[in-house]
């Protein structure tokens, strides 16, 4: 194991947070022009930070379900 193993990534390609968040590339597209992702360029290459996607998915409202009711 090398120390580059231990390193956890900051900026993700818009692949890798696609994959991550269960996100279409056109959705992280869309909520990076609203603003709502932040994103660096590295010549040509866009990369999300991976904390606005996790304040992104941590900022989705909880899902709830009810249990189905027997007739």
């Amino acid at each position: 194991m090398t120390a580059a193993d231990n390193i956890k990534p900051t900026l993700l390609t818009l692949a890798d947070a696609a994959i991550a968040s269960r996100v279409s590339r056109s959705t992280l597209y869309r909520l990076l022009g609203k603003g709502t992702l932040k994103a660096k360029k590295l010549g040509s290459r866009t990369l999300i930070t991976a904390e606005s996607l996790n304040f992104f998915l941590d900022s989705l409202q909880d899902a709830t379900f009810q249990s189905p009711t027997v007739h």
